[in-house]
């Protein structure tokens, strides 16, 4: 509690002093400051927990987003093999057709660049695949532990 007085003495202002009173008082009540802190540390806790648990949601969506490209890519890789092995036996059909005089040259060239384009992306589905493991493990803190596992095959 704070509080000011000012006394001017009382013969009409025309003196030349005056005082002030200043008075302060605290209230050193040991159990309202402890209290006070304690209240400051549960705040300084529950918005730690919060934030810890903002970071933990978005980790975890994070890593699923990268599971579900993972396993998309998977997939795609799949059924790249099959078409890379249709394009391989058309490939081979087309040659042996050429040889026996059913088909042009221009046809076993098509189909050879079908296959070749085929490889192309199944190896650029791979590349896809491995630096999405990559990323999903350097987001969550396991880059290392991946390396030593995939140097390790």
């Amino acid at each position: 509690m704070l509080k000011a007085q000012g006394i001017q003495e009382l013969n009409g202002g025309r003196g030349r002093s005056a005082s002030i009173g200043l008075t302060t008082s605290l209230d050193f009540d040991a159990s309202d400051i402890s209290g006070r802190a304690t209240q400051a540390a549960e705040q300084d806790l529950a918005a730690a927990t919060s934030l810890q648990l903002a970071v933990e949601r978005r980790l975890q969506n994070q890593l699923r987003t990268y599971v579900q490209q993972v396993q998309s890519l998977a997939t795609t890789e799949a059924a790249q093999d099959k078409q890379l092995d249709q394009a391989e036996v058309v490939r081979k059909s087309y040659e042996q057709q050429f040889v026996g005089g059913k088909r042009q040259l221009v046809d076993v060239l098509s189909s050879a660049r079908d296959f070749y384009d085929a490889q192309i992306d199944k190896i650029d589905t791979y590349n896809m695949r491995i630096q999405t493991e990559y990323q999903a493990a350097q987001s969550v803190g396991m880059l290392g532990s991946l390396i030593i596992a995939t140097t390790n095959r």
